[in-house]
């Protein structure tokens, strides 16, 4: 399989199952995602996670970075980030999801 058949396949699975908007507390598009690429035989390994705050403090975003093992090769890098789009007080009240492996 070639790098670009992986990626393709990667990013099939994320737009699956990280389409919509979600209200959850507990991140469950984004786990289901990473469970999803692990179960399609993908090695994936998160490499961090972060909060971004808005002008009042508040947690507007979460982005969590993971790699894909490619054993000898280069491992393929992804992004998933959850968008706040909740009230004022509480951005990741409801929130929708970008995510890709380049």
């Amino acid at each position: 399989m070639t790098r670009v058949t992986i990626k393709n396949r990667i990013n099939k699975i994320l737009r699956e199952k990280t389409a919509g908007h979600f209200n959850d507390t507990g991140w469950v598009p984004v786990n289901t995602s990473f469970s999803a690429i692990r179960e399609a035989g993908f090695d994936l390994n998160l490499t961090g996670t972060k909060y971004d705050k808005d002008a009042a403090g508040n947690p507007c975003s979460k982005t969590w970075t993971f790699e894909i093992d490619m054993g000898s090769k280069k491992p393929i890098f992804g992004i998933c980030t959850a968008h706040g789009a909740g009230e004022i007080g509480n951005p990741l009240s409801s929130y929708d999801i970008s995510a890709y492996v380049s």
